[in-house]
């Protein structure tokens, strides 16, 4: 996506073809498309949801494309007013279903699931912010997900246990969690922003850890350097790519003091289980 447009080429292609405009794009408008919220299915289906800012509280929708991203149709569409707009689109890889994460306000937000490709949709919650995530993590018996929120009450790290289809809140989290990944080596890391949420303990964002058993350590990372209410200064962000089962954690370093702009953070697999550790130990000693 770029532009306001869905482009499209093949392996062999140097050159890409506008495929499809997008609804709601552009200054005052939104971006369009989060960036968790397209994914692909299979060999040939891709799938996006609508994000903008939808102050008028219009229909979402969500577009499929059988074709390799050649047409597009739309899959499932929200009706006005029933949320603002899609933050993630993803598939379980454990059993194939394909999830949705929605938001923003308490009952916009909603996590659920599609068993017929977005045609219908089961929640397994919704009405608060604790439903309010960007992304999901997923492991065998468990779904994970950090809250996108600044509410003091709601914000952390919950889990859905499949076979009991039941919701615990893992830890507390001081601030916003936009993006998680799940390594070859089974932890689950989440990150925290910075963004002017009562919620936030400090400046600082950071990587949060939670090991096979559920404990939780963390580790604080760089400060939020540019905060000034103006649109070309972005949150503090610690960016980290989806795929799961990775032995690498990638971390993308946006708007900090402590490292330059777009700093790309590789820790690899002893690298990750030294900082978990040693945050370990120091959760100790406090």
């Amino acid at each position: 996506m770029s532009g306001g447009y869905i482009w499209q080429s093949s392996v062999s292609k140097v050159s890409f073809n506008k495929v499809l405009k997008l609804r709601h794009f552009g200054m005052g408008v939104g971006r369009g498309i989060f960036s968790n919220g397209m994914t692909t299915v299979g060999n040939t289906h891709v799938y996006f949801g609508e994000y903008f800012r939808n102050s008028n509280r219009l229909d979402v929708r969500i577009y499929e494309s059988s074709d390799n991203g050649c047409t597009w149709h739309v899959a499932h569409e929200f009706a006005p007013g029933k949320i603002r707009h899609i933050h993630a689109l993803q598939e379980d890889p454990y059993d194939g279903k394909l999830w949705l994460c929605c938001g923003d306000w308490d009952d916009e937000s909603m996590v659920g699931y599609s068993l017929d490709k977005f045609k219908t949709i089961t929640e397994i919650g919704s009405g608060s912010q604790m439903w309010r995530t960007c992304h999901l993590l997923f492991t065998q018996d468990k779904i994970y997900w950090g809250a996108d929120t600044g509410d003091i009450d709601y914000s952390g790290i919950y889990c859905w246990d499949k076979t009991a289809r039941k919701t615990t809140k893992v830890c507390q989290v001081k601030g916003a969690i936009l993006y998680g990944n799940v390594l070859s080596n089974g932890i689950k890391v989440f990150t925290t922003d910075r963004e002017g949420f009562d919620n936030e303990e400090d400046n600082y964002t950071r990587l949060v850890f939670i090991d096979s058993n559920d404990k939780v350590s963390m580790k604080k990372m760089g400060s939020w350097k540019h905060s000034e209410k103006n649109y070309k200064y972005s949150f503090a962000m610690l960016r980290i790519p989806r795929n799961q089962k990775d032995d690498t954690l990638y971390v993308s370093v946006i708007n900090q003091n402590e490292f330059s702009m777009g700093e790309l953070l590789a820790y690899n697999e002893k690298n990750i289980n030294d900082l978990v550790q040693i945050t370990k130990h120091m959760a100790d000693v406090e």
